[in-house]
């Protein structure tokens, strides 16, 4: 595969060739049966064999849990933002085996932000589980401390 396609994968079978798909059979290339969380599970190739399904599994590059939406604000006043938090890691199928440094494949948290209003580009990160439970402990002692001093005044 070309280095571009981690985030623009190839589709297979392509429009000129209705036929190809990469061959598997070397040990160069991952068989990777996706995560058994995925939502687009019903995309992953079969156990014996099979080839993913792109339409089925969207996005083609990666397996994410289902979506929590979350509406925000840009600083503490500012213009409407969508937040989107879910699972991901990536879905290698096909792809070579040598470590790819800008791939982790170990599950992640992902949040991504959005601006509610307009077509522009969302800002993505993500955070190990470990990076995330510290998120949420967080989060609970901020929250925790807000609506006590609200119960108060």
């Amino acid at each position: 595969m070309r280095p571009n396609d981690r985030t623009q994968p190839t589709q297979w079978p392509t429009p000129e060739d209705p036929l190809s798909r990469p061959v598997l059979a070397d040990r160069d290339r991952f068989f990777d049966p996706g995560h058994p969380w995925c939502a687009a599970a019903a995309g992953h190739p079969q156990v014996e064999g099979g080839y993913p399904d792109p339409e089925a599994h969207s996005p083609f590059h990666e397996c994410r849990t289902d979506r929590a939406t979350f509406d925000t604000l840009a600083d503490l006043d500012g213009q409407p933002l969508g937040l989107d938090v879910y699972a991901a890691a990536p879905f290698r199928f096909g792809q070579p085996r040598h470590p790819d440094p800008l791939t982790s494949p170990t599950p992640r948290v992902v949040m991504e932000c959005y601006p509610c209003n307009e077509d522009t580009k969302s800002f993505r990160f993500s955070l190990t589980a470990d990076g995330a439970l510290g998120l949420a402990r967080q989060l609970i002692l901020l929250a925790e401390l807000l609506t006590t001093q609200n119960a108060r005044e």
